[in-house]
């Protein structure tokens, strides 16, 4: 059996349809339906008599319209003959032409949808942050015509505010003047202090020692050349002169801890690891414990005392010190004098108190010392140092009998 299909409605067409008269051809190799045919979009010279001789060859134009599937539509209704026939007889199966299919939206074409979402999105935020940015310096140029630039510098007409320059007075400080506007701040440290100094003394509210230590800080050091450093000397001297009257009766006292000048460096083992404190002249001693590990100072270990002498005359100097067997010589001196008195490890000490275990103190007489009267500069060293330690030095004008820490 041949099939065929209408050249206007593309409706599915045999051979039998043909010979039964159903269908009919123009002789060109072209067939129609009966619905075109009565329908009038037929040409007139169809053949549709059976015992014809239909010779079911396309040719090149024939296949071409054959082939396309045009858009079933029809004017008036099928025919009850038409519709008499099966399903499969009015729908076109030509293989080359696919059947339509109604087919559902594709997940893919949501996503240009959220594409576009995405880009408002990114545009909103753009708009929301260039609103929201600093103005520039370029921005502050276009937006004010005052504002001028050229190649390398951006000029304004706007005259800026002049900056306002705050003089204040110079410090002044009680008792002294401050050399114009210029101020030397050691100078007013060293008057602060001794401005606190005399304040203390006034109120009394420091002991010989304490005022003696204040003392001693303005006039050693950098201190020591200020206008303040040289009133805080004679403030020294005044205070040694005193104590020198009221605790002795003719002679000189004074504490080894209480130097104007030092380089001996307290040992723990010297000072806060004795068995009673109390046995020491005011509970302290100038100490120092060198080993083999301590690098020693160039010259050796030094102290420096201001001793005023009541009267001028001959003195024994006897000294409380540290007598532990091996503690190394050392010697001493008057003032700036080349002569030097040693003190050698020797000479015999009375009056030996035990201070703890392995540390011992006692007196000793270093012989007659021929003074003036008025200030005098005494100075030990210790050119090797290894165990040191003095309690106490006395300047006695005659006999004089130890007994520990008590003063004559």
């Amino acid at each position: 059996m041949q099939i065929f299909y209408c050249d206007k409605c593309g409706f599915k067409l045999s051979n039998d349809d043909v010979e039964s008269g159903s269908a009919g051809t123009d002789g060109d190799n072209k067939y129609y339906c009966k619905k075109c045919i009565e329908g009038g979009r037929a040409p007139n010279n169809l053949r549709r008599k059976s015992g014809q001789n239909i010779i079911p060859v396309l040719s090149a134009r024939s296949q071409s319209s054959a082939i396309r599937l045009p858009a079933l539509k029809h004017a008036a209704p099928e025919s009850s003959s038409q519709s008499s026939r099966s399903p499969a007889q009015h729908l076109p199966h030509h293989p080359s032409v696919p059947a339509k299919r109604a087919s559902a939206k594709s997940p893919n074409a949501q996503i240009p949808i959220y594409a576009a979402c995405g880009i408002g999105v990114l545009i909103v935020f753009a708009l929301v942050m260039s609103l929201n940015r600093p103005a520039s310096e370029t921005d502050v140029r276009k937006a004010d015509p005052k504002v001028k630039e050229d190649s390398h510098t951006v000029t304004s007409n706007v005259t800026p505010p002049e900056p306002k320059i705050i003089e204040r007075d110079p410090i002044k400080t009680p008792g002294r003047p401050t050399g114009g506007n210029q101020v030397n701040m050691r100078d007013l440290l060293a008057q602060q202090k001794l401005n606190d100094l005399k304040a203390a003394m006034a109120a009394g509210s420091l002991n010989a020692s304490d005022l003696r230590k204040r003392c001693v800080e303005l006039t050693t050091g950098s201190y020591a050349s200020t206008a303040a450093g040289q009133e805080a000397k004679a403030i020294l001297l005044n205070l040694t002169t005193q104590a020198a009257e009221e605790t002795t009766k003719g002679g000189v006292w004074w504490e080894g801890e209480n130097a104007d000048a030092t380089n001996f460096v307290s040992h723990v083992w010297l000072a806060n690891q004795l068995s009673d404190q109390s046995i020491l002249s005011g509970s302290k001693w100038l100490n120092d414990l060198h080993d083999s590990k301590k690098p020693v100072p160039a010259g050796g270990l030094f102290a420096k005392y201001t001793v005023n002498v009541p009267a001028g005359g001959t003195y024994n100097l006897w000294v409380r010190e540290c007598n532990r067997q091996g503690a190394p010589d050392w010697r001493y001196r008057w003032d700036d004098s080349n002569e030097w008195h040693l003190a050698p490890r020797a000479q015999p000490f009375v009056d030996v108190i035990c201070v703890g275990k392995d540390r011992y103190v006692g007196w000793c007489n270093y012989g007659a010392q021929k003074l003036g009267k008025g200030p005098h500069l005494f100075t030990l060293e210790v050119p090797k140092p290894g165990l040191s330690a003095f309690d106490c030095f006395y300047l006695a004008p005659g006999d004089f009998q130890p007994s520990g820490k008590k003063q004559p």
